[in-house]
């Protein structure tokens, strides 16, 4: 036999014994008859009292359960979001139906923890790629997410413009050949208007400052170093500057562009290139092949030949196709005699008395250049340029002095780069009387100080190639101007309205697509957004599902994409593109919500498991309990097989409603969650006979595993069945608000509040016992009139901020209770005044941010402070466990750098702080901080929560300072 371990019972039975039987002694090891009845005495009464112990509970437990139809079970299930991986490769969407289970994996090999998904969705291959936001009344666009970023990591501000404006408006004007050869540049724009006064207004808008030219080489513009207007046209300078091409619309070509700062108004209907320049000497002369002195030589040689030819090679000239040229020469001759040879011959001496003979003397014969013909190489060879005979009697002495030359260089000219000789211009010597007659004095042409000048002012260029880009929209205008129509260089094609576009790098259709935005938005303000996406007639509208409250939370976003989305290249961005349109207005926005991720095929999943059973009555004059295969019962409907009704034969199901026992309430049911039963009252299967020969109750419900089913992320991994081209299940979220239920103490402080508040709310506390009683995990709140969310007066409020337990998790858990709370406060008579509005919001955060120098003697000590430190600022900002007394800090307090200091002083005494910065974070911008500036927060919901502390060791070694 066991003994009690309470001894005061045996001892006073023992001293009553000693009175009564002074003889007797207790023998414990060897009990005599009296020993036994001692024990036998002892054991029954401490069983009693034990019993009598537990009456009082028990009658506060059944006291307690007379509530249960009052009170609601603060939370119904563990929640989190499941993404579903489609096989690699798979274009096709695969459909996720609602109410896919999925297995959680835990330490205990004999728990089983299902969740189910809350709605079905399509799944898709679909990578988001990049996210741009734009706004057409301000020009901007920002590159939100580059590609090659991972969206489901990315942070970025949703329809954020203050990063670098990327919109762009372009004007480009492409020349194949007409800047070879250029050293530098002084060109003329000749522009075209409806009327000449156009043209004037366009050329002075085009200097105005809004516009700048330059040279585009690759994607930087090279700048003229002047610009400035003449009448309709715009001269551009450049100087000691070699033109280099770039490829556009297919070729490689010298590319002049206009760029616009800012958009202007501007209409043109041609836009012609002139420049022109003179004095160019020649770059090489060659006369039968030799190299001569460019400013004095003679073309045919001396003596002259029949066919001699003098190439000229001018880069910069001859590549002016187009251009009217005038070359021009000093002309001069040189007399060359050729005479005939002289014979000796020896004297006859029978003749010497004759008279002598007279040798014959021929005439001097004169030979100039008759015929010179003037030649270019073209694409198929030698062709003559000027076609006017006088020019090819130049040389024949007719003329001498300054002379020029015009002509208009051919369009075949051959380039430099494809001519194979040394020159693409001869004078060629076709024709010389008397030639080869002798005696001769020939007249070999002499040139000096050989010139070129060109201009294209009589026969402007049109560009060979010529479109606008604005904002990555590329258009080709070279057929209008070419035609003289109506060109708008500068547009904006964006939205008005701020737009966040979405490229999707596969076609993301389907019924529904599911994207999860992980949101942050401290201001607690929704963005007004409709969705649209890029079809074959253009943007159109998409219905869409927004569980984010307008990005309020974080949630998805189901949207039904058809499958007629179309690629399309924005941005410079080759994707399949859908666009979220804001509709607020940008003076009232503040601040945007933060995306902290996009996940694709992501569905919202519950810790449920959905069961149907059936049950036989057997007694139906008796009360009736029915025990269910699970326990912790979510919810639950019950249909009875009733005898009467249609039809005649077979099962007739009624559904039965949940209420108390009570005469007169027909149809009804008691249910006990948590124990998984289902009761009927006595007799009530007599008032609603049963349906013979068949099952009597049918029972579906739902079961969770409370708090057990808050697995961390990454704990679902297995379908519970598997779906066909699904790889994987995953949940990337931990889940979150699995709750036991009440247990005696939680439940008497709830009952204990409802008889305190019976449904009315007049002080802080009674709006947080009516919050506890469906939601639980809520830390803090506050209540204030007169204000909304953001602290602005507004008369009719009733403004509540509801810290939750875990808060850091994201605002998805307080997204999930806000509406329960809302009813609860809203159905509780006497909580909202007449005429007044509930406001529901979290509190606004602001993250404080510590930086902090320290001073320490040892170095072996310096990371250990330093740790101590940095963990001690955040235990004491923390907002549910910070402060002096460690009880977290009520909303609308924040903590000043004077409290940390005392904090560490009284917690790390050996701690020498010699600097301090204390940096807060309100919306996008931060600041630095000191005591005053609170003063200036006027929203009295705001509550300091943990951003980033750096702490610094300043090390003393040997009177020196290291960090």
């Amino acid at each position: 036999m066991k003994y009690s371990e309470d001894r005061s019972l045996e001892e006073k039975l023992r001293e009553l014994a000693a009175s009564y039987t002074p003889e007797w002694r207790f023998s414990a090891d060897d009990p005599d008859p009296g020993s036994v009845v001692e024990l036998l005495c002892c054991g029954m009464i401490e069983e009693s009292q034990k019993r009598f112990g537990r009456i009082l509970h028990k009658h506060k437990v059944q006291y307690l359960n007379l509530f249960d139809r009052l009170k609601e079970e603060p939370v119904e299930a563990a929640r989190t979001y499941v993404k579903f991986y489609p096989v690699a490769g798979l274009d096709e969407p695969v459909y996720i139906p609602k109410g896919t289970q999925m297995l959680a994996e835990t330490g205990d090999s004999d728990q089983r923890i299902i969740f189910e998904t809350v709605y079905g969705i399509t799944a898709t291959n679909a990578e988001l790629e990049a996210v741009y936001a734009t706004d057409g009344a301000s020009d901007r666009i920002v590159a939100l997410m580059a590609r090659g970023q991972n969206a489901e990591t990315a942070r970025f501000t949703a329809f954020d413009l203050t990063a670098e404006n990327r919109s762009e408006h372009l004007l480009l004007l492409g020349y194949d050949r007409l800047f070879d050869g250029l050293g530098a540049l002084d060109l003329t724009l000749r522009l075209s208007a409806l009327t000449p006064e156009g043209a004037e207004q366009a050329a002075a808008t085009l200097c105005s400052g809004a516009v700048r030219f330059g040279l585009l080489q690759g994607e930087e513009i090279e700048p003229f170093d002047s610009v400035a207007p003449e009448g309709g046209s715009v001269r551009l300078v450049k100087h000691s500057y070699t033109p280099v091409k770039t490829e556009l619309g297919g070729a490689e070509r010298y590319l002049l562009a206009a760029r616009a700062e800012q958009l202007c108004d501007l209409e043109i209907t041609g836009i012609e290139l002139s420049f022109g320049r003179s004095d160019i000497p020649a770059d090489e002369i060659f006369c039968n092949g030799v190299l001569q002195n460019t400013e004095h030589f003679l073309p045919f040689g001396r003596p002259m030949e029949i066919y001699a030819e003098c190439g000229i090679e001018c880069r910069e000239v001859l590549a002016r196709r187009g251009a009217r040229v005038e070359m021009s020469f000093d002309l001069d001759f040189e007399e060359f005699e050729q005479l005939l040879p002289e014979y000796e011959t020896d004297e006859e001496y029978k003749v010497i008395m004759k008279r002598p003979r007279t040798p014959p003397h021929p005439a001097m014969m004169e030979v100039k250049p008759d015929y010179v013909l003037l030649e270019y190489y073209g694409q198929n060879g030698w062709r003559r340029l000027l076609r006017e005979e006088h020019a090819a009697l130049l040389f024949n002495g007719s003329a001498e002095g300054s002379l020029r030359i015009s002509f208009t260089v051919p369009d075949d000219m051959a380039g430099a780069e494809d001519f194979p000789g040394d020159y693409r211009l001869r004078l060629r010597l076709l024709r010389a009387d008397s030639l080869y007659q002798l005696p001769a004095r020939q007249f070999c042409p002499v040139i000096d100080r050989l010139r070129f000048s060109y201009s294209y002012g009589a026969a402007p260029q049109l560009p060979d190639y010529a479109c606008t880009r604005n904002n990555f929209e590329v258009r080709d205008v070279t057929a209008l101007l070419h035609r003289r129509r109506v060109v708008r260089p500068f547009y904006n094609s964006e939205l008005e309205k701020p737009a966040m576009y979405l490229g999707f790098g596969q076609a993301p259709w389907g019924t529904p697509v599911s994207l999860y935005f992980d949101i942050e938005n401290n201001e607690d303000r929704p963005v007004d957004f409709t969705a649209e996406y890029l079809s074959p007639e253009g943007f159109a509208p998409l219905k869409v599902v927004d569980n984010t409250a307008g990005m309020l939370y974080s949630e998805t976003m189901l949207a039904v994409i058809p499958k007629d989305i179309r690629r399309g290249s924005l941005f410079g961005q080759d994707l399949y593109w859908v666009r979220l349109i804001n509709h607020n207005d940008p003076a009232e926005q503040g601040s945007l919500p933060v995306i902290r991720g996009i996940h694709r095929n992501m569905a919202q999943a519950r810790n449920l498991c959905t069961r149907v059973e059936t049950f036989y009555v057997d007694d139906i004059d008796t009360a009736v309990t029915l025990q269910l295969a699970e326990r912790n019962i979510l919810h639950a409907a019950v249909w009875i097989n009733e005898r009467d009704g249609d039809p005649p034969e077979g099962e007739n199901w009624v559904r039965w409603q949940r209420g108390a026992f009570a005469a007169g309430r027909g149809r009804a049911y008691r249910f006990d969650p948590a124990a998984g039963q289902i009761g009927f009252e006595k007799n009530i299967f007599s008032t609603f006979p049963l349906r013979d020969g068949g099952p009597a109750v049918k029972v579906e419900y739902q079961s969770y595993q409370g708090a057990d089913a808050n697995v961390p992320a990454g704990s679902i991994r297995t379908l519970n069945r598997s779906i066909r081209y699904v790889s994987r299940v995953e949940n990337p979220i931990a889940a979150y608000g699995g709750y036991d239920g009440y247990n005696e103490r939680t439940s008497a402080a709830v009952i204990s509040n409802m008889l305190r508040t019976r449904g009315r709310a007049v002080s802080r506390d009674d709006y947080f016992d009516l919050i506890a009683q469906v939601s639980y995990g809520v830390r803090r709140i506050k209540c204030c009139t007169g204000v909304d969310q953001y602290g602005a007066p507004q008369e009719d409020a009733i403004t509540i901020a509801v810290l939750i337990e875990e808060y850091e998790k994201g605002s998805h858990i307080f997204s999930a209770v806000k509406e329960q709370i809302r009813e609860k406060l809203l159905g509780s008579s006497g909580v909202l005044p007449l005429g007044k509005s509930l406001i529901l919001a979290q509190p606004y955060f602001v993250r404080l941010s510590v930086r902090l120098w320290l001073e320490c003697g040892r170095m072996e000590h310096a990371y250990d402070l330093q740790k101590e430190i940095a963990g001690l600022i955040a235990t004491f900002i923390d907002p549910l466990e910070g402060g002096f007394e460690g009880r977290g800090w009520e909303i609308g307090e924040l903590p000043t750098m004077q409290q940390i200091l005392a904090f560490l002083k009284i917690r790390s005494p050996e701690a020498v702080v010699t600097r301090t910065v204390l940096t807060a974070q309100f919306g996008r911008n931060e600041y630095a901080v000191n005591d005053d500036i609170y003063r200036h927060i006027r929203n009295p919901f705001a509550m300091a929560v943990n951003g980033e502390h750096t702490v610094y060791v300043d090390l003393a070694l040997d009177g020196r300072r290291a960090t």
